[in-house]
């Protein structure tokens, strides 16, 4: 949870700056770390509703409506997401099950309003029906309006309007002060958008609610035009002109003496710690201590200075001292809502105890919990490097070969016995005590086969061929699983490996006479279905021997009437023979 609430305060940080694809993902991780929490999805839902995105918007204000149906907020997510959709109905519905909430709520109220007044004016979101030859005739009677008939630049959006309402709202004209002013006439409402509470961490759900403005307005269309842009200008340099407000009251005398004391303590404080520093840099660590525990008997409110001991708890390998300290820090950073950077430092410092201290899992621990308070790509590698570590020092420790042997033994007891699972467990220890013992790897591959886990078997003759590249029963046990498979093709190349190394071994001769003798039957008896081809088609060693333009022109020939091309090819060039072969065996070519 702690995870999913830092990628929600990320996203809020993106969200303030309008990177709402950013934010976007931040709330996705949250959601995927912890899809329980209605703010997540009531946060993205904004965001999606910002970029257009509107189905998405809907999809997740139902889920945020659906995990908390007493969240009035949810409601206005569905309401905006519907009424962009121009489901007006249903927008108002929405909109009207909130208000049964949250009465008060001034966004629900206006949604309702939006939703009421585009369903009186022709059922068209935006107020799109109310562009026509009567809004001249509206501005021209409005005592306020009828002023800006006079700017050129009014008349052309208004025009634009008339002519073209959906290129007009693309190209911003509704960002307009002045065409503003002639909607709010219309509708009888004004344009805004009201923000939600600040954000609040706290794991209480009344309290970590959305810390996002609420839903775009119809005024959000599109950047400024160069006609805005001018008359914001304006209103700058208007603002200029104005006369500055008048000052603040005068504080109270006890209010100064508090400021005073304040800022006294604060001084105080910096002056030990500006001491303690002093002491630490001549390696004084014992004394810059006392100097730091003076200044947060000053300022107790400072997280900093409780970090300034820990490293000098740090040099004098004070190990126990300093973890207590660095997680008093963190204590003195949350009650004082400090930056989440105070909390970041003192769980990578205690991370930094327990790798001098070679506790390697619990300094993993600390430095996983440093990255949800703040992301650091050099920590995490930092963090794969130690678990590659920790990984090699449990081999390490685990390595013992005459265990293993010991083990082994006991396995192949079991298998006799036909125990198999229990058989593979004993196989399985024996691997931890000696990793690179490849016929541990070959007697639990057989194993595997005799409870069908085929993927299994398959990984651990590779694991044994990779360790022994000269053991031939891995190679020999390879093909009899791809024959089991009835991928012939495959079995074939394995037993050509083995035949590298040794081709007079019994077993060998048998299983590939086992496996051409397959087939045949199958290609005599036409049992090769259409599925079963198809997918020995999409192998890659298939699909590049059908590729070959040598083969390719070997096989035209030979359907063209005379099939002893393909004979005299298959004796002359011993490639296109590999290849053919490769092909009937796996099923795609049938000669005869």
């Amino acid at each position: 949870m702690e995870e999913a609430l830092a990628a929600k305060k990320r996203g809020n940080g993106h969200y303030a700056k309008k990177e709402w694809e950013k934010a976007i993902a931040e709330y996705t991780k949250a959601i995927e770390l912890y899809d329980k929490d209605h703010s997540f999805y009531s946060n993205r839902s904004a965001c999606y509703a910002a970029t257009e995105q509107y189905e998405e918007a809907l999809a997740d204000g139902k889920r945020c409506v659906e995990l908390k149906p007493s969240f009035a907020k949810g409601f206005g997510r569905v309401g905006y997401a519907l009424f962009k959709l121009g489901q007006l109905e249903e927008a108002k519905k929405a909109y009207e099950d909130g208000l049964k909430i949250d009465a008060n709520n001034d966004v629900l109220k206006d949604g309702l309003a939006q939703c009421e007044q585009a369903m009186e004016s022709g059922g068209k979101p935006g107020g799109q029906s109310m562009f026509g030859p009567q809004l001249w005739q509206t501005i021209s009677l409005d005592p306020e309006l009828r002023g800006f008939m006079s700017d050129q630049d009014f008349v052309n959006k208004v025009n634009m309007l008339n002519s073209n309402p959906q290129m007009a709202m693309q190209m911003g004209v509704l960002n307009d002060p002045k065409i503003k002013k002639v909607f709010e006439r219309l509708m009888g409402m004004k344009f805004g958008a009201e923000g939600d509470e600040a954000p609040n961490d706290n794991h209480d759900d009344h309290k970590h609610e959305s810390s996002l403005p609420d839903m775009p307005t119809m005024g959000d269309f599109s950047a400024p035009t160069a006609s805005q842009k001018k008359d914001e200008d304006k209103k700058e340099e208007k603002k200029k002109k104005e006369p500055t407000p008048e000052p603040e009251p005068e504080l109270t005398e006890e209010e100064k003496k508090e400021l005073e004391e304040q800022r006294q303590r604060e001084a105080e404080a910096e002056k030990h710690k500006e001491e303690g520093n002093k002491l630490y840099k001549e390696k004084k660590f014992r004394e810059a201590i006392e100097a730091y525990k003076k200044a947060q008997a000053v300022d107790p409110k400072k997280a900093a200075y409780v970090l300034n001991e820990s490293a000098a708890l740090f040099m004098l390998e004070a190990w126990d001292d300093c973890i207590a300290c660095c997680e008093r820090a963190v204590e003195v950073a949350r009650s004082h809502f400090s930056d989440l950077s105070w909390c970041y430092k003192a769980y990578v410092r205690m991370g930094s105890v327990e790798e001098k201290r070679k506790n390697l899992q619990k300094a993993i621990e600390y430095y996983k919990r440093a990255l949800v308070e703040k992301g650091d790509d050099k920590l995490r590698k930092k963090i794969k490097k130690l678990e590659q570590q920790k990984t090699k020092a449990e081999e390490k420790e685990l390595f013992d070969p005459e265990l293993a042997e010991k083990l082994k033994a006991e396995g192949n007891e079991l298998f006799k016995a036909t125990k198999f699972a229990d058989a593979i467990e004993k196989y399985s220890e024996a691997i931890k005590r000696n990793p690179k013992d490849h016929k541990l790897y070959s007697n639990r591959a057989t194993t595997f086969c005799k409870l069908m886990r085929w993927d299994a078997a398959m990984a651990d003759c590779d694991k044994a061929i990779e360790l022994d590249p000269l053991f031939i029963k891995a190679y020999i046990r390879k093909g009899k699983i791809h024959h089991c498979l009835k991928q012939y093709h495959k079995a074939l190349a394995a037993y050509k490996e083995a035949e590298a190394i040794d081709q007079n071994v019994d077993d060998l001769i048998a299983a590939k006479r086992d496996t051409l003798m397959a087939i045949q039957r199958r290609n005599q008896s036409g049992e090769f279905t259409e599925e079963e081809k198809q997918r020995a088609m999409q192998d890659p060693e298939v699909q590049a021997a059908m590729n070959d333009p040598e083969v390719s022109s070997v096989l035209l020939q030979a359907q063209s009437g005379d099939p002893t091309i393909l004979y005299k090819a298959m004796r002359d060039r011993p490639h296109i023979k590999d290849k053919i072969e490769l092909l009937m065996a796996a099923g795609v070519l049938r000669l005869g």
